[in-house]
Parts: C-alpha cells; sequence; structure tokens
C-alpha cells in the first residue's frame, strides 16, 4: 500500500529531517488544501518553527494562525485545528482570540485537559479568575501543574481552606512534584510565612539564588522577625558571588561560547545582584512587597492527523 504524502511527511519528521518533512506538509497543501494538510502544516510551523533564509529559526505562529484560518472556515469535526490555533494565539497572547478557539476545542473534545488548561490561562490573563480557577480545576487530576494554578486561583479567590487542601496534595505528589520554592511562594499567598520558610529553606542548596524567589524568601523572614536569618542569607549570597566573579576574572581559557564579553557581562550581572540583595532588606521594611510572578506556560500535545505514535487516524476527507 502506498502511504500518503502526509504519512511520509510524519515520517520525515520522526526521522528529524525537518527539511524534507517541510517539503512534503507544503506537497500535501498543494495536492489538496484540506483540513488534514492545512493543519498538519502549521503544527508543524507552531511546534518547530520555520527556517528562514538566513538558515536561523523564527516563531511559525503567525503563518500558521493563516493556516488554521482557513482551516477552520471548512467546519473540521476534530479538535485539533482548534486547539492548535487557540495554542498560536496564547503565544501571540492575543487572549481572547485564544478563548473563542478553545472554546470551540473543548465543545468537539471534553476530555481534552490540555485544551482545558490552555483556556484557563486564557481566562486568567483576561483576569477573569472564577473562569480560570473553573477550567484548571478541569485538567487539574492529569496535570499536577493545572493543579497548581488551580490552587493559585483559589488564593486569588480568597478561598484559602480548598488551596490548602489542593497544596497538600500537591506537597505530597512524588511523580510529578512541582517543586519546593513554587509551594513556597503559594504559602506566602497565603500569608502562611512560616511554612513558606520551610519550603524555600528545603530548596536553598537546589535553586539559584535569583531575586525572583530570594526576595520573597527574605519578605516572609522579615514577616517573621527573623533578621539574623536575613542578614545570614544575604551575607551567604552575596559572597558566593564575589568567589564567582573572581573565578571569572582568573579565567584566561579561550572559549568561543564564552566570550570576554560574556565574562564581562556575566560579572556586572553579579554585581547587579549584590547591590539588589544588599537594599533589599530596607525596601521590604518601608513597605514594597516582592510579587508573585506567576505565569503558566502553555501545553501542547501531538495534533498530527495520521500520527501512528499517538494513534491518530488521517482525517476522514
Amino acid at each position: 500500500m502506498n502511504k500518503t504524502t502526509n504519512l511520509r511527511a510524519i515520517e520525515a519528521l520522526e526521522n528529524n529531517d525537518y527539511d524534507s518533512s517541510l517539503l512534503l506538509f507544503k506537497q500535501a497543501v498543494e495536492e489538496s488544501r484540506n483540513i488534514q494538510s492545512l493543519n498538519n502544516l502549521a503544527f508543524l510551523y507552531i511546534s518547530e518553527g520555520i527556517r528562514n533564509q538566513e538558515g536561523f529559526w523564527e516563531c511559525g505562529d503567525l503563518p500558521a494562525i493563516e493556516l488554521l484560518r482557513e482551516c477552520t472556515s471548512l467546519h473540521p469535526s476534530s479538535h485539533f485545528p482548534y486547539s492548535l490555533i487557540g495554542e498560536a494565539y496564547l503565544n501571540l497572547e492575543q487572549w481572547q482570540e485564544a478563548v473563542r478557539a478553545l472554546e470551540k476545542a473543548v465543545s468537539f473534545d471534553p476530555s481534552s485537559p490540555i485544551a482545558y488548561y490552555n483556556l484557563a490561562i486564557a481566562f486568567y490573563q483576561l483576569h477573569d479568575v472564577e473562569k480560570a480557577a473553573f477550567y484548571f480545576s478541569k485538567a487539574a487530576d492529569k496535570s499536577e501543574l493545572a493543579k497548581y494554578a488551580y490552587a493559585k486561583c483559589l488564593i486569588d479567590l480568597n478561598q484559602f481552606n480548598e488551596a490548602g487542601r489542593i497544596l497538600d496534595a500537591l506537597i505530597h505528589e512524588t511523580d510529578d512534584y512541582v517543586g519546593d520554592v513554587e509551594i513556597a511562594e503559594l504559602y506566602v499567598e497565603m500569608k502562611q510565612y512560616g511554612q513558606a520558610v520551610v519550603f524555600f529553606e528545603k530548596s536553598w542548596d537546589e535553586y539559584a539564588k535569583e531575586p525572583v524567589w530570594v526576595d520573597r524568601y527574605i519578605y516572609s523572614l522579615l514577616k517573621m522577625g527573623q533578621h539574623h536569618r536575613i542578614e545570614t542569607s544575604v551575607q551567604q549570597i552575596t559572597d558566593d558571588n564575589l568567589k564567582l566573579i573572581e573565578e571569572i576574572q582568573m579565567d584566561t581559557s579561550e572559549d568561543e561560547h564564552w566570550s570576554l564579553v560574556d565574562r564581562e557581562e556575566r560579572i556586572r550581572e553579579l554585581v547587579a545582584e549584590n547591590n539588589h540583595f544588599h537594599q533589599i532588606q530596607h525596601r521590604i521594611s518601608v513597605g514594597y512587597t516582592p510579587p508573585m510572578h506567576f505565569q503558566p506556560s502553555v501545553l501542547s500535545d501531538c495534533y498530527w492527523f495520521g500520527c501512528k505514535r499517538h494513534s491518530h487516524p488521517e482525517y476522514s476527507l
């Protein structure tokens, strides 16, 4: 039995032959501009990007959206094109367009946790926390990321008891644990600073000491009146940074991936970090509250029509 152009394109991609795959997916569109060919070429653009004439990779969301608009105008009975265009809109921060597409996706596949999760992201970015919580909850049984985001929404809605229950479940997860700093962040949001400190300190030797979370740790310590622990922690960080600066300055090796310009830039970053940490306790004491940077990542799935690995049949034309 002869393989279709679509199946040959998927096989080429699985063999890491992007160029052949691209040519074959484009050929499939030239043979017939149908739901399958338009969807699959668009998915290639979204998942792999587009290589420009200089050989550099570029985001493929915009050309993918053009293909998917044509695809959805043919009224597909699958959620694939709607899930895909919703993902592309999320990548481009076009939240309302993402909502319309992903609501259509879940109407075709009410069991898709990824579509629900991405729809929740769109509503959260539109500041509709109640709807975001609802859709995160529908994905929470399948994803610890969704469960975490659901807990964050519950906290935003001042539903601390239910958020605490979800947080307890997250803490006891072993296969897909979201991380100690992430758990600590939610405790800070609930003003449970003692618990926050416990989880921040569990992370101390595992996470890079970045202001985005260390500021929140210092904030929690300050709320507990633990000034000595703040001084000790800041001293450790700044001493470690000074040692690293000294090592960089003494490094005379030649490396095309670690040039003199790169080293000078890294030293400037470390000096700026030290200045920041020396000032942060005072800033917090006079009213600054370090924010939680909650930015849930867009999730994807396999949306190839004809993917044998995931038992997706070719679209019935």
